[in-house]
C-alpha cells in the first residue's frame, strides 16, 4: 500500500513539474519570437525621425517631407504589425495594449509635428512635443511592466 502512495505521489510531482506557467510561456514567446524584429523596425523608424528633428534639423521642408513620405507611413505599418501580435494571457495582453496606446499617441504626435510645420504654429509644435514626451513615458512604463511580469514569472530578460 505504501508503495502505491509513493508511486501516486511521484506521479503527482511529475504532473506538477510538467505543468507550466502560461504567463511565462506567453511572455517567452512574446519577447523571443514576436517582438525582436518589431523592436528593430521601430528603432529604424525613430532613427529616421531623429535624423530630421532637434539638433539634426536642417529645414522645415526636409522634416516635413521625411515625416510625410517615410516616417508616418512606416509607423502606421509598424502599428498594424504590433496590433497583430498574438498574446494569450490577460496579464501580458494588458501590457501589450498599453504599448499600442503609446504607439498611437506617438503617431498622433508625428501628425502634430506635420501640422505645426504646415501652419508654422509654435503652439502646435509644443503640443506635439508634449505628446511625444507622454508617449515616451508610456513606453518606459511598458518596458518596466514587462520586466515586472518577467520577474514575477521567472523569466530572465537580457538587454
Amino acid at each position: 500500500m505504501r508503495r502505491i502512495w509513493l508511486l501516486a505521489g511521484f506521479i503527482a510531482l511529475l504532473a506538477l513539474v510538467g505543468c507550466s506557467d502560461p504567463v511565462q510561456e506567453d511572455l517567452l514567446h512574446y519577447v523571443n519570437d514576436e517582438m525582436p524584429a518589431l523592436v528593430d523596425e521601430e528603432t529604424a523608424i525613430i532613427d529616421l525621425y531623429d535624423s530630421v528633428i532637434g539638433p539634426n534639423h536642417q529645414d522645415d521642408s526636409i522634416t516635413y517631407q521625411t515625416l510625410t513620405a517615410e516616417v508616418i507611413p512606416q509607423y502606421v505599418g509598424y502599428i498594424d504589425r504590433v496590433q497583430k501580435v498574438e498574446v494569450e494571457t490577460s496579464e501580458l495582453r494588458e501590457i501589450h495594449e498599453n504599448y499600442i496606446d503609446a504607439l498611437h499617441l506617438q503617431h498622433s504626435a508625428f501628425l502634430g509635428v506635420v501640422s505645426a510645420i504646415e501652419h508654422q504654429d509654435y503652439s502646435e509644435m509644443d503640443a506635439a512635443n508634449a505628446k511625444l514626451q507622454e508617449a515616451g513615458k508610456m513606453m518606459r512604463d511598458y518596458q518596466a511592466d514587462v520586466s515586472v511580469l518577467a520577474e514575477e514569472h521567472g523569466v530572465e530578460l537580457k538587454k
